[in-house]
């Protein structure tokens, strides 16, 4: 039983990450456009995050570095914040699709710590009177090992 649940599992993650693979290949056909400077500044960005165009009016390059560089930057942050909005929202879809398909095999699994509690009541263990004999540093290098 386990043994096919496991299959299972590996078919439904492999399936997940070619669903992420046509979303990534979809993704790179697409653009999301950022604008600054009243639409004089114009980015053009796939949602995976890479800069395909960038368009600056003749005005902007009048402007000293700094305001011209600010213009660049917010543009370009407003494309890939659009871009990484889309990617989110795939995501989602994608996980909470195959979550669906997954509930029947997560909920047949056993939870190992039910098994571990049974076997040494939290009562019996000398781990809470060691935890509690720690320092707050000790404590930290403990749960870090």
């Amino acid at each position: 039983n386990i043994l096919v649940n496991e299959k299972l599992a590996n078919r439904v993650l492999g399936m997940v990450f070619a669903t992420k693979g046509q979303f990534s290949v979809a993704f790179d056909q697409m653009e999301v456009v950022g604008t600054s400077g009243g639409g004089k500044v114009e980015a053009i960005y796939t949602p995976n995050g890479f800069l395909k165009t960038l368009r600056l009016h003749p005005s902007i390059e009048a402007l000293s570095e700094q305001p011209k560089r600010r213009a660049i930057v917010a543009a370009c942050a407003e494309a890939r914040n659009k871009g990484h909005e889309i990617m989110e929202q795939a995501e989602e879809q994608v996980y909470a699709h195959y979550l669906i398909a997954l509930e029947p095999l997560l909920s047949s699994l056993d939870d190992p710590t039910d098994d571990l509690l049974k076997a040494v009541p939290l009562s019996e263990s000398v781990l809470p009177k060691q935890w509690e004999a720690m320092s707050p540093m000790e404590q930290a290098e403990a749960t870090a090992r």
